[in-house]
This record gives C-alpha cells, sequence and structure tokens, in this order.
C-alpha cells in the first residue's frame, strides 16, 4: 500500500473512529485496507448497504470476504430503494440515510470516491444545467463524511487492489446504459478523450475545484443573512432578495429550500419562482404543492394542509402552573411568579397576569373562530386585535391565547384584559418563551 493513501485517510479523520463505506468494489477496498493502514483495526469498522438489487447479493458477498481478509467488522445495513425515478438517485439517497442512522457518537464516515467519479459528476451536472454549487461536484468534506481520494485514479486504485489481493467485485450497473453515469463513463468521455485529447478527466476535476473555490465564497456570504425558521414555515428577507446580487440571493432562497424540504435543495424554477414572488407580490405555488407568499417584509414557505393539522393540535387548552413548564409551537415556555414591575410587561417573548386564586385555573391555547377579548371599553374580536399586532392571517389561529377559568386574560406577547392585568404591589404571573 502507498503510504499516501493512508495519510489521505489519516488526515480526512483525525484521530476519530472512521467507519469505512463498501460498495464492493475496488475502489472502497483499498480505502478500507488504507484506513487499517492508518488508524488500526481497533479503530475502523465497515458498513455494506444491501439495496436488495441486481448485483447486491455478489457486491456484499465481496466486501465480507474483504472485512475478513483484513480483520474488521463488518455492519451489513437494509438500505431499501423507494420507488420513483432516477434509481441511481434514489439508492444514493437510501444508501446515505441508512450509513447516517448508523454511525455512533464522533464516527466519521469515508467513501471511496476517485477523481474519476468526480470528472463523471461535474459532466452529467453540466449536461444537466447545473449552477455552479453542481459543477463544484462532489465535495472533500460533508457533515459526517470523508472523501479522501478525490485526487486519486479509479486505474490507480484497481491496480493497488490488484497487487494486494484484495477481494473485489465489479457492480454490474457501471455497465448498465440505462444509467447517464454509465453512460458518461463508458460512452462520452472515451469519445471526447479520443477526438480531443486524454486530459478531459482532470480537466473537469480541476475545473470543479475553482468552481467550488468561488461557491464557497458566495455560500459564506449567502450564510451571513438571517432566514425565519419554524416547524410551519421558513421566511426570507425580501428585501435581500430585491436588492442583493442574484448569485447570492438565490442561495439564500436554496437554502430556505434545504431547509423546508429537508434535504431538498431547490430547483430552478422553485428558486426563480420565489424571487418572483419577493418582487411582485404574487402567491405561487413551488414543488409539493408548498404555497409561497408575501407577507409584510418577507416571503414565506407554508403547507396550507400541515397548517390546519397544527391548528387542531393548539386548539385543545394546555393546563399550566406556576413554578411549570410546556411546549407550545416547538417552543419551551416557563410559568413563574415576579414581584418586579419590569417583568409584568407584555411584549414579544414574555406576559404578565395577575396572580390566581386558589379556585383559579389557567391555561394555554390557540386562537378559535369567534374568539373576543376584554379591552378597557368593551370587547373586541381577538382577530382584529392579532391584525392590528401585525400578525397574518395565515399565522393567528397559532396565536397562543391565554385564559383564567376558560375566559381570555391575554394574548401572550401583545395584550392583557384590563381585569387579568398585574395589580401594583403584589407578584404576577409571568409566562414566558425561553430559549432565542
Amino acid at each position: 500500500m502507498r503510504l499516501d493513501l493512508a495519510e489521505r485517510v489519516s488526515v480526512a479523520v483525525g484521530d476519530t473512529r472512521c467507519v469505512v463505506a463498501l460498495g464492493g468494489g475496488a475502489d472502497s477496498a483499498v480505502l478500507l485496507s488504507a484506513a487499517v493502514e492508518a488508524r488500526g483495526t481497533a479503530n475502523v469498522r465497515a458498513v455494506f448497504a444491501h439495496h436488495g438489487l441486481e448485483g447486491s447479493e455478489m457486491l456484499g458477498e465481496s466486501a465480507n470476504l474483504l472485512a475478513a481478509k483484513l480483520g474488521v467488522e463488518i455492519s451489513v445495513l437494509e438500505a431499501i430503494v423507494a420507488d420513483g425515478p432516477d434509481l441511481e438517485a434514489r439508492a444514493r439517497n437510501a444508501r446515505y440515510k441508512a450509513i447516517t442512522a448508523d454511525l455512533i457518537g464522533a464516527e466519521i464516515c469515508c467513501t471511496g470516491h476517485t477523481s474519476d467519479d468526480q470528472a463523471e459528476t461535474v459532466l452529467m451536472r453540466l449536461l444537466r444545467g447545473s449552477g455552479a454549487t453542481g459543477l463544484a461536484g462532489i465535495p472533500a468534506v460533508r457533515s459526517k463524511f470523508r472523501r479522501p481520494f478525490l485526487d486519486v485514479s479509479r486505474a490507480e486504485l484497481r491496480q493497488i487492489a490488484e497487487a494486494e489481493g484484495l477481494p473485489f467485485t465489479d457492480d454490474p450497473a457501471n455497465t448498465d446504459d440505462r444509467f447517464l453515469r454509465s453512460r458518461i463513463r463508458n460512452e462520452l468521455i472515451p469519445t471526447i478523450e479520443a477526438g480531443y485529447g486524454a486530459g478531459l478527466k482532470s480537466n473537469l476535476t480541476k475545473t470543479s475545484l475553482l468552481v467550488a473555490s468561488d461557491d464557497a465564497v458566495l455560500n459564506l456570504l449567502a450564510g451571513e443573512i438571517p432566514i425565519r425558521m419554524s416547524h410551519l414555515e421558513v421566511a426570507i428577507p425580501v428585501a435581500v432578495l430585491v436588492t442583493a446580487p442574484d448569485a447570492i440571493a438565490s442561495r439564500v432562497v436554496r437554502r430556505a429550500l434545504e431547509e423546508f424540504y429537508c434535504p431538498y435543495r431547490g430547483g430552478f424554477r422553485d428558486v426563480g419562482s420565489i424571487m418572483a414572488t419577493a418582487v411582485d407580490g404574487a402567491s405561487r405555488t413551488i414543488s409539493d404543492s408548498v404555497e409561497c407568499v408575501r407577507e409584510n417584509a418577507e416571503v414565506v414557505l407554508v403547507r396550507k394542509e400541515r397548517l390546519a393539522e397544527v391548528a387542531h393540535e393548539v386548539s385543545r387548552p394546555i393546563p399550566i402552573e406556576v413554578g411549570t413548564t410546556f411546549d407550545w409551537m416547538n417552543e419551551h415556555f416557563a410559568v413563574y411568579t415576579s414581584d418586579s414591575p419590569a417583568m409584568c410587561a407584555t411584549a414579544g417573548r414574555r406576559t404578565g397576569i395577575r396572580a390566581l386564586a386558589a379556585t383559579e385555573e389557567a391555561a394555554v391555547r390557540g386562537v378559535a373562530e369567534g374568539d373576543r377579548m376584554d379591552i378597557e371599553d368593551g370587547t373586541t374580536p381577538v382577530a382584529e386585535l392579532l391584525r392590528n399586532a401585525g400578525v397574518p392571517a395565515r399565522r393567528r389561529p397559532f396565536s397562543m391565547v391565554v385564559t383564567i377559568d376558560g375566559k381570555i386574560a391575554a394574548l401572550h406577547g401583545i395584550r392583557v384584559a384590563p381585569w387579568a392585568r398585574p395589580i401594583g404591589g403584589r407578584s404576577a404571573v409571568i409566562i414566558e418563551r425561553k430559549g432565542r
């Protein structure tokens, strides 16, 4: 084994326990051998994602033989491929999901991607009309995954595997012309190299490195722009989308889409629709029937059916008592008493109401249709109070209503009914949102 391959693995994982993703082929076989050389068998284990596809049994057998030869523990993970188009993408998603779920603690997973894989990926994404992020190719580091052989050729790794007598099997999918990557590997790249020179793969790899450097800077700038997120919606500041350069604004949108769909990164049409809504204010529907609307100074992504589900969930009252905590809309609240007048203000994260009598019961719930609240000169619809406070109609059912014996005492963070306000010189009950 060439020492630099072991060094690559050592640099990639440091002192962390290494998990090697075996595919049954020569690339990952050499990777496992290098990992053992770098970290020792006690700090290395292998995983094989079994897709249940043609060739899976054969590839799994090679992976098991390799692990046994090198004295490494191996786990076979079930990674059943979901129905739908693009089998390669579905298999890849299933594989990474299974491996991610199997990682323990700080373990790092290394994969055997090569410079050939990088060139094929860049060319495939170029054919599909990808932007800079796509043309940056396969990242050497992403989350808990490392790819230490991205600058090593597939042929070189195969020679090493054969020289060391490492068990491996060629995946039949690599020669299946149903798959775009297979056609690029076996037809397109050889044709271009035959007609225009043998430097195509190395040049594509260089291109990916150059684009990745530019892409990283743009992503860094886009990452400084705040996005408001909750379990119901994701919102982007309109000002950013209409004033920032497209290269920055589009990345902000893609980050929002990734947060909303998780792990979907957003297609060209979705990005364009969101940018258009920021400009003209018209509501649009994007992938998976997601609504894109402009509200106040934000473009908001929401799912209407999820809104209805949550509105039903929050309609049920939650009893609250002093000295306890409760969760509301994925946020944490505390209930306590305070003698400080400054703590009794009703604004934003905190609401103060008068102390409760021994027989009184307090609760919180969502806004119901027809809710009214006492004000100084009578009563008024809760919906009107929320509208005056700038709460969009879509979010009003999720506003927190505080009740005492079933009567509305306060709208959290907005207003307290006159009869429920803290009494001077006496303790007040504070309901406060914790965290950010």
